[in-house]
């Protein structure tokens, strides 16, 4: 199917959405923060369909991960997932990462919603998983 990178601070949360999407078929590759993904994007050893990263992060958010995958002129398309932090709730900070995500998703969710958001993503990019 695809290659997908996963980008949460939360090892809870990266092996749920590993478990979901790794039974639709897809590849993960996971990454711990915004910094650790941007070389993980960076590395020409790995091209990924989809991105689905938390807002919510230390180090490097993914408001500012985002951004990065613009610099870095990635075509692949990104669902931003929040369940909001320390000042903004869930849809504040999802408000915020709507100008650079293709599609934006509130935690808690189910695996019917994140398959629905995977493809709604990709239908705002042009692409097709």
């Amino acid at each position: 199917m695809s290659t997908i990178l996963i980008v949460d601070d939360k090892m809870e949360v990266r092996l749920s959405l590993r478990a979901i999407l790794e039974d639709d078929g897809h590849t993960i590759h996971e990454a711990e923060n915004g910094n650790q993904a941007i070389q993980t994007v960076q590395s020409d050893d790995q091209k990924f369909d989809m991105i689905i990263t938390d807002i919510m992060m230390p180090e490097v958010d993914g408001i500012e991960f985002m951004t990065a995958l613009k610099i870095m002129n990635s075509q692949a398309p990104v669902l931003a997932i929040s369940g909001g932090g320390y000042s903004m709730d869930a849809h504040e900070m999802l408000g915020a990462a709507s100008n650079v995500a293709d599609h934006i998703l509130t935690k808690p969710f189910t695996p019917g919603e994140l398959h629905e958001a995977v493809k709604v993503a990709n239908q705002n990019k042009g692409t097709q998983l």
